[in-house]
């Protein structure tokens, strides 16, 4: 059993291992597709990458998730790096902390000394608690306010189109419709009549 589905790209991982549910790994890809700039297919690529990070379970698996794509879209990196720093940073905070310093986020001497201890007394999820509230603190909302612009919202155009056309059904008829509206959004008497409606409504508000 795959612990995304049967989509190979993710790998196989063995589910005894794993507390984050697979119907929770796939809602959380369509929240996110929903409401900021990423695909579900990129989120899923992520979660399954996040997996292999064998000490980041539960809670913490989905705040990385989240934290990591707010990080990417203040930092412009991809969703995958940044899962990857976020996820080093929480398995093995000594090296992690500071691979996190690009990305702006230094932790003081007793942070990281405070941090160290609760690794070393067997309190990891503690201490994972400590870096993801500083991660948060920061970024958290990111990827939200980029999604409410107007690049975020044709990015959202393109991930729902990506999601029409999922599938193996017959796309011919969609495929034609969508070649016919881009000729007409090519029309110069539509681009001027947009530009003089644009330009009218600047001028009343």
């Amino acid at each position: 059993e795959r612990v995304l589905g049967s989509d190979q790209r993710f790998g196989e991982f063995d589910l005894r291992i794993v507390t984050y549910d697979p119907w929770n790994a796939t809602a959380l890809a369509t929240q996110l597709q929903n409401t900021t700039t990423v695909s579900d297919d990129l989120v899923k690529e992520g979660e399954a990458i996040l997996l292999t990070f064998t000490k980041v379970r539960g809670e913490a698996f989905e705040r990385t998730i989240k934290v990591a794509n707010d990080l990417s879209a203040r930092m412009g990196g991809d969703l995958t790096d940044a899962i990857r720093k976020v996820g080093v940073a929480l398995q093995d905070p000594e090296r992690g902390l500071r691979g996190l310093r690009t990305a702006g986020v230094i932790f003081s001497d007793s942070q990281k000394d405070v941090i160290k201890n609760l690794v070393e007394t067997g309190q990891q999820a503690k201490a994972q608690d400590i870096i993801l509230s500083a991660l948060e603190k920061r970024y958290r909302g990111t990827a939200e306010a980029a999604r409410n612009t107007l690049g975020g919202a044709l990015a959202g155009l393109k991930n729902a189109f990506g999601d029409l056309f999922e599938g193996d059904g017959d796309n011919s008829g969609p495929i034609k419709a969508i070649n016919e509206l881009s000729k007409v959004l090519q029309d110069p008497a539509l681009k001027a009549g947009i530009s003089a409606l644009i330009s009218g409504l600047a001028q009343i508000a």
